[in-house]
């Protein structure tokens, strides 16, 4: 698993192109600890891994930094009654958890909570519209976004984000 993640990150850090759209744990979710310490173990290894390239490096280590402390603030769409069958379900809950995330129904609570697990090897890292650029212009992105989070969300941008590489987030009222 850590020769996947460093393997993600070095094609960062050697200047691959991001996915148009990728997204984890929150107190709530379980294994919390375990992706932190994955992730700065895959920070370190593509850091130790990229050669010449000191500035490619740092860039992948920040976007790795700033995708665990995103995730770490949780911010899932749980809610009441069996939420799996969404159109952008599953997708809403990657951006919240990562790409091994899934839904779970508790039939006896009524309600659907997205728990983390593990990442899936070579799946995306950003979902619903977000992304490690200005995305607020590309239709595409919007229509995830509002499929993910209702069609009220929108893209907002902060180009101080990631340590200012800059992140367009999906966004809801």
């Amino acid at each position: 698993l850590r020769i996947a993640c460093a393997a993600a990150l070095l094609a960062l850090a050697w200047g691959a192109d991001l996915p148009d759209d990728e997204a984890c744990p929150g107190p709530a979710c379980d294994g919390a600890a375990e992706l932190s310490m994955l992730q700065s173990r895959a920070g370190k290894v593509a850091a130790a891994n990229a050669g010449g390239s000191d500035a490619a490096a740092r860039r992948a280590a920040s976007m790795s930094r700033f995708l665990e402390q995103l995730w770490a603030k949780g911010l899932c769409d749980n809610g009441p009654g069996d939420l799996r069958g969404g159109e952008c379900a599953a997708e809403n809950c990657q951006r919240c958890l990562g790409s091994g995330a899934q839904l779970v129904f508790d039939p006896a609570a009524d309600s659907t909570t997205c728990k983390y697990n593990r990442p899936v090897y070579g799946a995306p890292t950003l979902f619903c519209g977000e992304a490690f650029s200005d995305n607020r212009g590309k239709a595409a992105a919007k229509e995830k976004c509002q499929c993910c989070r209702g069609q009220d969300a929108w893209l907002w941008f902060d180009n101080s984000a990631a340590d200012g590489i800059g992140y367009t987030y999906c966004q809801k009222n």
